[in-house]
């Protein structure tokens, strides 16, 4: 397995932690609240980021400098990392959508299957100063098919020779060998943003919860998907439930077809008004799921809408 890229690797890390810190939550727990199709509120967001960038001109070509940063795996995710450090002596302004180029060993280009910012190593625009550093990011997947029952899946491994990374803004070109397995299909170029997820959550906020999803064994496409969350607090410290938090369900295929599908509902509080220490709650929940003509694996997503998680996700196949 190689190293984990080091952008990637925040995101990826706490990806794998917040499915595997929630897995031994508090005892003391509720029979399961029934579900309800209330749209979730226009925002339960407990965290305000405001970024003001200072003018600068755009970066050139003449002003960055390419190094290949490292690459690795998490959860059925891969990334390839590149850094760009500014060599010049002013600041100048990273931002824009680079395009990928890929070519197979037989010298057929790729067809390009893109998103930006698609996976969960979102970089943003940002400002770099003389000597300081942002990052192209190519995402995808080595989730490649290999057993019969997977051949006929969207996402396919292909023979592949190198990429060329074009950066927008005159920024130049650079080529290079390494890319995820499967065909790339995110690229983001930036800085990273504040990030509220690497900052601990305060004590007796939603975000101090954990989460686990129970998910049934085989998902059948075509049919309601009835599933249970469990919200669980580990504190010492009462978490207030009022106003009643909104979340984000949904499902996120490889590629660009079919797109993800996601729902967004508000928490059946009912009666509830905090969520004591050392104890849990019970949700059933419902997503629709598309009828599927073939198995399709997806990245499977849920979180309270605060800024800050409480959140999980983990791969799952949809069957026809």
């Amino acid at each position: 397995m190689r190293k984990l890229g080091a952008i990637a690797t925040v995101v990826m890390t706490l990806m794998l932690a917040a499915c595997t810190s929630s897995s031994t939550p508090p005892h003391r727990t509720t029979g399961i609240i029934a579900w309800v199709s209330t749209p979730a509120p226009p925002t339960t967001s407990t965290t305000t980021i405001t970024t003001t960038l200072a003018p600068a001109p755009l970066c050139t070509k003449a002003d960055l400098r390419v190094q290949f940063l490292g690459a690795g795996f998490a959860m059925g995710s891969a990334s390839d990392d590149f850094q760009l450090a500014n060599i010049s002596k002013t600041t100048c302004r990273l931002q824009g959508q680079p395009k990928l180029s890929p070519s197979t060993f037989a010298g057929g280009h790729i067809p390009s299957v893109v998103r930006h910012g698609y996976l969960p190593s979102d970089i943003v625009p940002g400002n770099l100063a003389p000597k300081a550093s942002g990052y192209v990011i190519i995402g995808g997947t080595d989730n490649c098919p290999s057993s019969p029952v997977m051949q006929n899946t969207r996402v396919k491994p292909v023979p592949y020779k190198y990429v060329t990374v074009l950066l927008p803004n005159g920024e130049g070109s650079f080529t290079t060998s390494e890319m995820p397995p499967c065909v790339p299909m995110s690229v983001s170029l930036g800085v990273p943003p504040f990030n509220p997820y690497i900052l601990p959550p305060v004590p007796g906020t939603l975000p101090s919860l954990q989460v686990i999803v129970e998910l049934p064994k085989r998902i059948v496409g075509g049919r309601v998907l009835h599933f249970v969350v469990v919200l669980a607090n580990p504190g010492a410290v009462v978490v207030p439930l009022k106003p009643c938090p909104g979340y984000e369900e949904g499902t996120y295929p490889w590629g660009e077809s079919p797109p993800p599908l996601v729902r967004t509902y508000q928490l059946n509080c009912g009666q509830l008004r905090v969520l004591a220490p050392d104890h849990r709650l019970r949700f059933a929940m419902e997503l629709p799921i598309p009828k599927y003509t073939q198995p399709l694996p997806v990245r499977f997503g849920w979180d309270l809408i605060t800024g800050n998680g409480p959140w999980t996700d983990t791969l799952v196949t949809l069957y026809p």
